[in-house]
C-alpha cells in the first residue's frame, strides 16, 4: 500500500516548451517477514508553460496522489492536502450515479482543487472559503455557488468523521449574497442578422448548425454529437453530448429522446447531408471528428455575432426558443417536451398533457416566424 511522505519532486525541460514532472512514492513491502519502505520514481509529460507553471502543476499532482507536499501526511493527519483526501478517502464513499460523478469531477476540475487542492486540511479556514464563495457569486451562476459550498462542505465533514480535523471549519459558513442571475433572449430580428452573417462569412454546415439550434432548442453539446442515424424526416434523436472533445451522456435521462423539427430545416438538413463529407457525424470538422464547441464558438459564432452586431451567447439560443413558442401561444407541457426538461410545475405535469401535434405545430411556427425576410 502506498505511504505519502513529503517531497517536492522537480520538472525537466522538454524540445518544444513542454515540461516533464518528476516525483516519488513510497510503498510499503513485506518480505519473509521484514517491511520496508520501497521508492518507486513516477513521471508526466506536461504541456507547453513556463517553468513556473509547470512547478505548480507538480505540486498538484503530488497533493492530490501522495497527500502532501514538503510535509508528511498520514491517516488521521491534519497535514494532509484537500485534494489527497477528496481523491482517496471522500469520493470513494459517494455512491454518484455516471451523470453526477461527470459533473462533480468538472466541478472539483474546474474550481475547487485549483484554489483548495494543494492546502493542508488544518490550513482551510472558514473566513477564507466565505471570501472564495463571495468571489464565485461575483462571477457564476447562484446553482454553482450553492453546490461548491455543499460539497466542500461535506468533504470537510467527512475529514471531522474520520479523525483528519476536530472541527469542520465551515460549520458556520453561509452563502454569499448571490446575483440575480441574467438570463436574455435574443429578437427575432437578431437572430436573423446572425444567420445573414454565417451565410456571407461562414460555410453552409455552420448556417445548418446555427438553424438547428435556433428552431430546436436543444443543447449545443448536443447538436454536436449527432449522427446521421439520428435524422429522420421531422426529427431528431439526441442520445449523446459532445463535450471538451468527449462523448458522455445527455445531462439527464430525459434528455434522451427525439425532438421534432419544422419541415423547411428537414429539406435544408437532407440537403447538407449530399455535400456534407463522408463521415457518420452531422457536423464534422476537417479531421472528421465532431466541431469542438469551444473551437466554433471562437472561429465561427462570435466573428458572426459581432459583423451583424448582435451581443449573443449560445445559451440564449435555447431560452430564446422557449420564449418565441411561448409567444405562439404553446402549452408549457408542450415546450418541456421539445426541450426535454425533467419536470416542470405540478400543475403543468397534472393537469396539461402533453401532444406530439401540439409539438409540431410550436416548432413550425418558430420556423415560420424566423425564416420570414
Amino acid at each position: 500500500m502506498s505511504r505519502p511522505r513529503g517531497q517536492d519532486g522537480w520538472v525537466e525541460q522538454l524540445r518544444g516548451g513542454r515540461w516533464k514532472a518528476h516525483w516519488y512514492v513510497y510503498e510499503r513491502v513485506e518480505d519473509r517477514g521484514a517491511s520496508g519502505d520501497v521508492r518507486r520514481h513516477r513521471s508526466k509529460t506536461l504541456g507547453r508553460m513556463t517553468k513556473g507553471e509547470a512547478t505548480a502543476e507538480l505540486r498538484k499532482i503530488i497533493a492530490r496522489e501522495c497527500g502532501s507536499v514538503g510535509a508528511p501526511a498520514i491517516n488521521g493527519d491534519s497535514r494532509a492536502t484537500f485534494a489527497w483526501f477528496w481523491v482517496h478517502r471522500f469520493e470513494p464513499l459517494c455512491d454518484w450515479s455516471n451523470k453526477t460523478k461527470g459533473h462533480m469531477e468538472w466541478l472539483f476540475t474546474k474550481h475547487i482543487e485549483p484554489r483548495w487542492g494543494t492546502i493542508a486540511l488544518a490550513d482551510i479556514d472558514g473566513i477564507a472559503v466565505s471570501d472564495w464563495l463571495k468571489g464565485l457569486a461575483e462571477k457564476y451562476s447562484e446553482s454553482l455557488v450553492k453546490r461548491c459550498r455543499t460539497y466542500l462542505k461535506a468533504a470537510l465533514g467527512e475529514a471531522v468523521e474520520e479523525d483528519f480535523l476536530r472541527k469542520n471549519p465551515m460549520r458556520r459558513v453561509g452563502l454569499p449574497k448571490l446575483r440575480k442571475p441574467s438570463r436574455p433572449v435574443a429578437a427575432i430580428e437578431q437572430l436573423q442578422a446572425v444567420r445573414r452573417s454565417l451565410k456571407e462569412n461562414a460555410q453552409e454546415r455552420d448556417v445548418v448548425m446555427f438553424d438547428v439550434l435556433v428552431l430546436t432548442g436543444m443543447r449545443p453539446c448536443e447538436m454536436l454529437a449527432l449522427r446521421w442515424e439520428h435524422f429522420r424526416e421531422g426529427e431528431l434523436y439526441i442520445c449523446q453530448a459532445y463535450v471538451e472533445t468527449e462523448l458522455k451522456e445527455t445531462k439527464t435521462d430525459e434528455s434522451e429522446n427525439w425532438v421534432a423539427i419544422p419541415q423547411k430545416l428537414s429539406i435544408e438538413i437532407s440537403r447538407w447531408k449530399k455535400r456534407c463529407p463522408t463521415t457518420d457525424w452531422m457536423f464534422p470538422n476537417l479531421s472528421g471528428r465532431p466541431y469542438n464547441l469551444r473551437n466554433w464558438r471562437k472561429r465561427v459564432f462570435r466573428p458572426a455575432a459581432a459583423k451583424a452586431g448582435v451581443q449573443m451567447d449560445l445559451r440564449t439560443l435555447r431560452r430564446t426558443w422557449a420564449t418565441l413558442a411561448h409567444d405562439q401561444g404553446a402549452g408549457m407541457k408542450s415546450v418541456q417536451a421539445q426541450l426535454r426538461h425533467a419536470s416542470s410545475a405540478t400543475t403543468n405535469d397534472v393537469y396539461v398533457q402533453p401532444v406530439p401535434e401540439t409539438v409540431r405545430s410550436v416548432v413550425e411556427g418558430v420556423a415560420k416566424r424566423y425564416f420570414l425576410r
